[in-house]
């Protein structure tokens, strides 16, 4: 995968595609106040992000994540009930968004990806993984050939 540098543009991009909410991880600062602030801190944070993806070292305070449970169902004094959310700080939602992006342009360009993968991808849906199974089945009975699938 070849590097390739962060532009403001980029950046600017990906902050402004994030959730407006208030929510925050364990440095306290939401999107909505890195949204607030993108003009001014748009060139250094830019540059932090180049030096994180070409020496490819992640800083260990951004691997930090405040875990909160959430309820889901029932009564709300059994453990169970409870699902784990973690919450990242903003930084490092919008690093994973540019080695995501890095990532699968990567992906698409070389045609790693068969065909046949639909999870994660733009424009494949779960219903048209269904759509092409069904299709193929139905195929098969029609031309009388015999048909069966393991899911697990």
């Amino acid at each position: 995968m070849k590097w390739k540098y962060v532009t403001t543009y980029e950046l600017e991009k990906i902050i402004k595609s994030l959730n407006s909410k208030n929510s925050h991880g364990y440095n306290g600062i939401s999107n909505k106040i890195i949204k607030a602030s993108l003009p001014f801190i748009i060139s250094p944070l830019t540059y932090i992000c180049n030096e994180i993806l070409k020496t490819g070292i992640f800083p260990d305070r951004l691997k930090h994540a405040t875990v909160k449970p959430i309820f889901k169902k029932g009564n709300k004094y059994e453990v169970s009930n409870y699902r784990p959310i973690s919450l990242l700080t903003s930084f490092s939602k919008i690093i994973q968004k540019l080695m995501f992006n890095r990532l699968r342009s990567h992906l698409d360009k070389n045609n790693i990806l068969g065909k046949e993968q639909f999870g994660f991808r733009p424009r494949a849906s779960t219903e048209q993984a269904a759509y092409i199974m069904i299709n193929g089945i139905l195929k098969a009975l029609n031309d009388k050939l015999m048909v069966g699938g393991i899911f697990w």
